[in-house]
């Protein structure tokens, strides 16, 4: 069975490399981002996964065209968001259209089972009728959460999260996008594997209420993207700087694409990571509205890069991280805990200091501490900030202590269920399987299922 996923938006004008293949070749995903309707055409598939956003217009041409082709329409959390924009807002939504072209619709998480249960069941996003109407009230685990857990929101993640500064451009809550995009599609597909957190993909299970398919970690490898010329020469000069480290030794930095650090959270980062003494390599990312006088870079403390200069590197821009979380020098990652960093790093066995921010990044944190594969970095949870003594204590543990050893090992055993590529295509395999059941059984009552 072949399987293509036609996903029309262009990212930055590169075509996308990126190709998940099931074990035994069984099935193929290819995420082809610059992929024409017409190449789709030309392909010889038995499922043809259509992107929610272009999926009115293709989905008619794909039913006058094909002859028994099946038809499963994806939504993602990414496209989830264009639902609600003023152009959609005058057509019925595409699960809508869908179910009147007897297609079945799934909507594919990219967040972990212990987000998406905090969360709740999709008539709770909907309606708001959990009870939770405070900040305080997201700050305590659910009631729902019948077993021991220690996963909720800090005050000031709630308060980032709700105040607009997680960058809601639609105007309609996270919370009821996803509760109706999961309520009203056939089959949930999430990003993870059952065996790191089984306890939070059974209560999906249960407040779904309806087929919810793990698809593994998707892991990346470290030669599978980056091969442009220059990710060649960004990775020279830093795998040349790693090679001199010692094996372990060295500490990546990275906190995403979205967040953005204040001057005091800079600057005590940059102290903290200066008074560890650990080798760094601290990735820094301008924000789009950033000036000369504004940039990340100018609100570093004085004269730290000078002073660091034997210690660490402190690069402004993209760099290659897959390649440098690979790299055997690198020890530990300090992460903002996107769910997507996390599996890259888990991927190579590498333990996680934690600085979540905003959106799922501190259920994430919350949940790698119970599963001790890393240590979060003390703050006020009211206002979230930090001190240069809490980074520089927290990554010595993490990184450097005899107690901190236990967690080193657990990352390390990681490896093996983030980072295994024949591993996690059984689960692709297993998707296809649970796809062809599931339709095989409607067929079976009499149940309209295209898939």
């Amino acid at each position: 069975m072949n399987i293509v996923n036609t996903k029309l938006k262009k990212q930055s004008g590169k075509r996308s490399n990126c190709k998940i293949r099931g074990a035994y070749s069984k099935c193929k995903i290819l995420g082809a981002a610059g992929l024409n309707w017409v190449d789709c055409k030309r392909t010889e598939t038995d499922v043809v996964f259509i992107d929610t956003v272009f999926m009115p217009p293709l989905v008619k041409q794909e039913k006058q065209m094909s002859s028994g082709r099946q038809i499963l329409m994806i939504q993602s959390a990414c496209c989830v968001k264009s639902l609600h924009n003023p152009y959609m807002a005058q057509q019925s939504a595409p699960e809508n259209e869908a179910a009147d072209l007897g297609i079945s619709t799934t909507y594919l998480c990219l967040f972990s089972a212990a987000c998406m249960a905090f969360l709740g069941a999709p008539s709770f996003l909907m309606s708001g009728e959990d009870g939770r109407m405070t900040f305080e009230d997201f700050s305590v685990v659910p009631k729902w959460v019948q077993f021991p857990s220690s996963i909720a929101y800090q005050l000031h993640e709630v308060m980032r999260n709700f105040t607009g500064e997680s960058g809601i451009e639609s105007g309609t809550p996270e919370p009821v996008r996803f509760g109706a995009s999961i309520g009203g599609c056939d089959i949930v597909l999430l990003r993870t594997g059952i065996e790191f957190e089984p306890e939070w993909f059974n209560l999906v299970c249960e407040l779904y209420q309806k087929p919810v398919i793990p698809i593994g970690f998707l892991p990346p490898s470290s030669s599978a993207s980056d091969n442009d010329d220059d990710c060649d020469e960004k990775w020279g000069f830093i795998k040349e700087w790693l090679d001199m480290q010692q094996a372990n030794s060295v500490v990546y930095v990275g906190l995403g694409s979205e967040v953005v650090l204040t001057r005091d959270e800079l600057g005590e980062l940059a102290h903290g990571l200066e008074l560890c003494g650990l080798p760094f390599f601290w990735l820094l990312r301008e924000p789009a509205w950033s000036t000369q006088d504004e940039s990340q870079l100018s609100l570093l403390p004085k004269g730290f890069v000078e002073r660091v200069r034997s210690q660490g590197i402190v690069h402004l821009g993209w760099v290659p991280q897959v390649k440098i979380l690979s790299h055997l020098a690198v020890g530990g990652f300090l992460t903002h805990c996107g769910w997507n960093s996390v599996i890259e790093a888990l991927g190579f066995g590498r333990v996680l200091i934690l600085l979540p921010f905003m959106n799922d990044q501190g259920l994430n944190s919350r949940l790698l501490k119970e599963k001790k594969v890393g240590v979060e970095i003390p703050r006020n949870e009211k206002t979230g900030a930090f001190t240069r003594d809490s980074v520089a204590d927290t990554l010595s543990f993490t990184m450097e202590s005899q107690e901190g050893e236990s967690l080193r090992d657990r990352a390390r055993e990681m490896r093996g269920m983030f980072g295994d590529g024949i591993r996690n295509d059984r689960y692709i395999d297993n998707v296809v399987t649970q796809l062809v059941n599931i339709r095989a059984s409607h067929l079976k009552s009499g149940k309209q299922f295209s898939m």
